[in-house]
């Protein structure tokens, strides 16, 4: 985060696979990095998710087989469903259905990886005001590894 700007978490995100549910790997309690690398990753392009995710490989010394690029998650998860590959993500709607109703099952990932941490981000030289304030607050008693609002929670998550 740049020297300018100040961030306040909220909550952190573990990075999770998702499956279509007929998938072989959608019936495992989790799945390691090294087992998806070969598999065709249908890549969540974006600047700072597509390096976070390609990160998480490269800390293994593996390299994604990205089969497709899309900017948007509802059809990454759709693409998904499909059978078209498997893709990592961070956030889980509490919806396990895709655009077209086909589900889509999360399966942990094995081993130690950074998660990516949500949180509220302002300017340091601006004088908040009473509005951003009160939504910092409303933000920090509201969103927690519990409850993040239309999303599974980490706590809450299947382990």
């Amino acid at each position: 985060i740049p020297e300018d700007i100040e961030f306040l978490p909220l909550v952190e995100l573990p990075a999770h696979a998702l499956f279509g549910e007929n998938h072989p790997l959608a019936r495992r309690s989790s799945v390691s990095l090294e087992e998806l690398a070969e598999l065709p990753m249908v890549f969540l392009d974006l600047p700072l998710s597509g390096e976070y995710f390609q990160a998480l490989f490269m800390a293994e010394g593996l390299t994604p087989n990205i089969g497709y690029r899309f900017a948007h998650p509802d059809v990454i998860r759709t693409m998904v469903a499909n059978g078209f590959g498997y893709t990592l993500a961070n956030v889980t709607p509490r919806s396990d259905a895709a655009l077209d109703g086909r589900k889509v099952v999360r399966v942990r990932l094995s081993g130690s990886h950074r998660p990516m941490t949500l949180g509220v981000a302002s300017l340091k030289s601006l004088r908040p005001s009473r509005l951003a304030e009160a939504f910092k607050a409303h933000a920090r008693s509201f969103i927690s590894s519990a409850y993040v609002p239309g999303m599974v929670a980490p706590a809450t998550a299947p382990k």
